[in-house]
């Protein structure tokens, strides 16, 4: 994100829920108006106000003002070079990714089929 969190973040787990419910967006000073409009705009509960949600579907996003630098023609043809590019070691590279450790998975049940019997010939 543009301010180095994300739009809803705080500390506090059960303020964060609170501002999400609520929609309450606070941006931080540096913050354009075209930045903040796209984002406001993204994050609109009300379906039918949401960005890109509208009649004109994707191109009312692509026309945004914070997209105004945009070549969206040499972008779909592939002519666009990335801002950044990754270093990488080769194909399958995965250090430019966060590691963490895999949660066991939990099964439920007794695992026995209730409906074996029913379906034994099927």
């Amino acid at each position: 994100m543009r301010c180095g969190h994300a739009p809803f973040y705080d500390e506090a787990q059960m303020e964060m829920y609170k501002k999400i419910v609520e929609g309450r967006l606070v941006f931080p000073t540096h913050f354009k108006s075209d930045e903040r409009s796209i984002i406001s705009g993204f994050l609109t509960s009300d379906l039918t106000k949401r960005l890109g949600n509208m009649r004109s579907g994707v191109l009312e996003i692509k026309k945004h003002p914070f997209f105004k630098s945009i070549d969206w023609q040499a972008m779909y043809a592939k002519k666009v070079i990335s801002p950044y590019i990754p270093k990488t070691s080769g194909e399958g590279d995965d250090s430019n990714f966060d590691k963490y450790d895999e949660e066991p998975i939990k099964w439920h049940g007794t695992g026995t089929d209730p409906y074996a019997e029913i379906f034994k010939n099927f």
